[in-house]
């Protein structure tokens, strides 16, 4: 765990996303999502790994050769986030047969509002209202 960081953090950290290669640029900076991360030790053109949070990109993970190296905090942030997280996609907790049962109950509500509509007559409305 780094220095100012909560356990949260860390374990957001083994979940996030990671292995985005880039290439430091000839000003020593790593750009990435739109951002500006300056990064200073490493030479021009070394080739780095980035892991980071897809809902916070202030703050991303350098790892070069395969060892942790440091924390960048963005110069110039454009984009807070990543743009088109994928969702999880969660498995259905309702059998086939229930969601057929269901339809089928719908499909049958369906039909009797349907039924109802075609055997109501306006005239029904005038006689209601004068018995009134």
């Amino acid at each position: 765990m780094l220095p100012g960081e909560s356990r949260t953090s860390t374990l957001s950290t083994l979940c996030s996303c990671g292995g985005q290669r880039k290439l430091i640029d000839k000003f020593g900076n790593i750009r990435f999502h739109k951002n500006t991360y300056p990064i200073h030790g490493l030479p021009v053109g070394t080739n780095i790994q980035l892991r980071y949070n897809p809902f916070d990109l202030a703050r991303v993970r350098v790892y070069h050769e395969e060892a942790f190296y440091c924390v960048l905090r963005a110069s110039k942030l454009s984009r807070k986030s990543v743009l088109k997280v994928p969702e999880e996609r969660k498995g259905s907790r309702f059998s086939p047969e229930a969601a057929e049962y269901f339809k089928r109950i719908r499909d049958k509500a369906t039909e009797l509002k349907r039924q109802q509509a075609d055997n109501f007559r306006y005239s029904d409305l005038d006689t209601k209202e004068e018995a009134e």
